[in-house]
C-alpha cells in the first residue's frame, strides 16, 4: 500500500468529520522513521469534549490499522509533546493565511525573455555563462 492509499484514507475522514463539525481544524504529518501520521486536532474542546468525535476518530483509527498494519495513525492536540511542524495536509485552514509556505529564493520573470530586456530574439550567449 502506497503513502497516497494512507493519505487518502485520512484525507477522506477528515473531511468526513470536517462536514459534521464546522470548527473542526486537522493538520496531518508523517514521520518515516516511525511510520506514524500525526494529526493535530483544533480546537481542544473537540478533542476532549466531543463524544461523538472520539467515537468517529475511534472507529477510523481501528479501520486504518487494520488496512495498514504497519502503519500508526496518532491525533494530537495544543498540548500534546508531539508537534505537527510540517503538515502534509491539512483540512479547515485557510491555506493561504495560516499554513507557512516554502517560498521560491529565485524568481525568473521569464517573460522579459520576449520582451528583448533580456536578448529578446537576440543570441546572448554570455547569459546563459
Amino acid at each position: 500500500m502506497s503513502i497516497d492509499e494512507r493519505l487518502e484514507m485520512i484525507s477522506s475522514f477528515l473531511h468526513t468529520v470536517r462536514s459534521s463539525f464546522k470548527d473542526i481544524k486537522f493538520r496531518c504529518q508523517y514521520n518515516d522513521l516511525s511510520k506514524t501520521y500525526y494529526i493535530e486536532v483544533k480546537p481542544l474542546e473537540q478533542f476532549e469534549q466531543n463524544e461523538l468525535y472520539a467515537k468517529m476518530e475511534y472507529d477510523f483509527c481501528n479501520s486504518f490499522e487494520e488496512r495498514f498494519a504497519d502503519y500508526d495513525v496518532l491525533f494530537v492536540s495544543d498540548g500534546s509533546l508531539c508537534k505537527v511542524t510540517n503538515p502534509i495536509l491539512t483540512v479547515g485552514y485557510n491555506e493561504l493565511a495560516e499554513i507557512p509556505r516554502i517560498h521560491n529564493m529565485f524568481h525568473f520573470d521569464l517573460g522579459l525573455l520576449n520582451t528583448g530586456v533580456c536578448g529578446g530574439n537576440t543570441n546572448d550567449y554570455a547569459l546563459a555563462a
